[in-house]
């Protein structure tokens, strides 16, 4: 499974370091607001993930990400599941 994060809240902060334990799992981006950014570079350098963007586009256009974990509030949840899907991927939330 090749996973694109969506935030960088605390729930993905817990979820990552288990995540690198499962044989299986490329992480291939994590997404954050624009203003959480420099949280999202550190993870990624942290945790070895190649993209970290603000962009929701590049997650959803990248071939290293097939499947997109939403770990954004709630309320979020289905306008970024609807885009995933729309765009072939796979959700998990």
């Amino acid at each position: 499974m090749k996973l694109g994060l969506l935030g960088t809240g605390m729930i993905v902060k817990e979820v990552l370091p288990v995540l690198t334990t499962i044989e299986g799992i490329e992480l291939g981006g994590i997404l954050s607001t624009p203003r959480s950014l420099a949280t999202a570079q550190e993870l990624a350098s942290q945790y070895g993930i190649p993209l970290a963007t603000s962009d929701y586009e590049d997650i959803l256009t990248s071939s290293a990400i097939d499947t997109i974990y939403i770990g954004t509030p709630n309320h979020t949840h289905y306008d970024y599941a609807r885009q995933a899907l729309l765009a072939g991927k796979h959700v998990i939330c």
